[in-house]
């Protein structure tokens, strides 16, 4: 790995993570809803302009259902989620939270299409989230009234 691979992770390390500090510090003033629909609003922007500079822009109106489909599953839903939950939870908890969505889909796939937990996926994941947890730190504190799900919607 080269020294501005190194950077390019290391920025979007810092970009990554640092969506976690804000979210926690915009969802209750701006909404959670109002957040999300910002953040991936301004996504699509950028990456159309990107493609647009690249001069390969995807035709929309054959696939704008799949593009759709997609969009929600993987973009709209979890940032909603994140910020309603960030309203309740630390932004480092968030952020070790999120870092669980690999060991998941791995889960899923070893469930799904058979494709086998080994040794070393287990020991990856452990790392991970140990790593994970050790970067952003976890401040565990006494859960609020607000914490368990069980107290949705809030009072």
């Amino acid at each position: 790995m080269s020294g501005s691979d190194v950077a390019r992770l290391a920025l979007l390390a810092a970009l990554w993570g640092g969506s976690f500090a804000f979210m926690r510090v915009a969802a209750p003033v701006l909404g959670p809803l109002w957040l999300a629909e910002s953040r991936v609003t301004l996504a699509f922007a950028a990456l159309l302009l990107l493609a647009v500079m690249r001069n390969d822009v995807p035709s929309l109106r054959e696939r704008w259902r799949d593009y759709m489909i997609v969009g929600a599953i993987n973009s709209a839903f979890p940032f909603a989620l994140f910020c309603f939950a960030e309203q309740y939870v630390t932004a480092s908890t968030a952020a070790i939270l999120n870092a669980t969505s690999p060991f998941f889909g791995s889960i899923v796939a070893a469930v799904w299409v058979r494709d086998r937990l080994t040794f070393t996926k287990l020991a990856g994941m452990l790392l991970g989230i140990g790593g994970v947890g050790f970067l952003v730190g976890w401040q565990g504190g006494s859960p609020t009234a607000m914490t368990p799900a069980g107290s949705w919607p809030p009072r």
